[in-house]
């Protein structure tokens, strides 16, 4: 049996929104004198680490080996997401560098421009669907690039994903909604450390899909900003 969830209090959200930041930013697993000597210079670091043990009792986050600081699980990063300001906003710089990537008249090779000017910007890896069997993706670089890949063992697991991309796609567009969603873990049917972030687009063929993939570990906000950036940029343009 799973553990009965129980409501958290202000702190503990708190605690747990610093935790998945932090671990965005570093990598690293947050420990408890870190959090209470940065971000809550008036908690202690026992109180810190009682509250820790709540979060990880509740599925929040896990601690990787003894001794170690707690990193965040895929119910952690959807927490997170779900306190996100709703209304997108990016910056007029970053607007004026995509829609300057996407001039001319081939649909295809500005939707391929676009999609690197996103990965220069982000760090992660763009796909788009132009139809569900046909799909371009770049930034897989990126992805590999990632301290997370410093073990053999995640490299092959990855790149195992990647010979299957196609058909996750496919899915993807298949099941679609008609506006941006944020996928964690095995919501976006990669692996429990994989994020994706969707949006649909509308091309001269139809419907296509534009989405920007990498670890959980990704700065939600600002690349759900960008693909929002990207779907408006295409569909104002058709």
């Amino acid at each position: 049996m799973g553990a009965m969830t129980v409501q958290l209090t202000d702190r503990q959200h708190e605690l747990l929104l610093t935790i998945v930041g932090e671990y965005i930013s570093t990598a690293q697993p947050v420990g408890s004198k870190l959090v209470a000597e940065k971000y809550l210079p008036d908690v202690s670091p026992a109180t810190v680490r009682n509250d820790m043990a709540v979060l990880e009792y509740q599925g929040y986050v896990h601690q990787p080996y003894t001794s170690a600081g707690r990193v965040p699980t895929a119910k952690a990063y959807e927490f997170y997401v779900g306190q996100l300001a709703q209304e997108s906003v990016l910056s007029e710089q970053i607007y004026r560098v995509l829609k300057d990537s996407a001039q001319g008249n081939d649909e295809r090779a500005r939707l391929k421009n676009l999609a690197k000017a996103v990965i220069e910007e982000t760090g992660e890896s763009a796909v788009i669907g132009f139809s569900p069997e046909d799909t371009f993706y770049t930034g897989i670089s990126n992805l590999f690039a990632k301290p997370e890949f410093s073990t053999m063992q995640m490299v092959v697991d990855m790149s195992r994903l990647i010979d299957h991309f196609d058909r996750i796609v496919k899915q993807l567009m298949e099941s679609a909604s008609q506006q941006v969603d944020i996928l964690i873990g095995q919501q976006c049917q990669l692996s429990d450390y994989c994020s994706m972030i969707v949006s649909p687009l509308t091309l001269s063929s139809g419907t296509g899909m534009f989405g920007l993939f990498g670890l959980t570990r990704m700065d939600y906000k600002k690349n759900r900003d960008i693909v929002k950036g990207v779907a408006d940029i295409i569909n104002k343009d058709l």
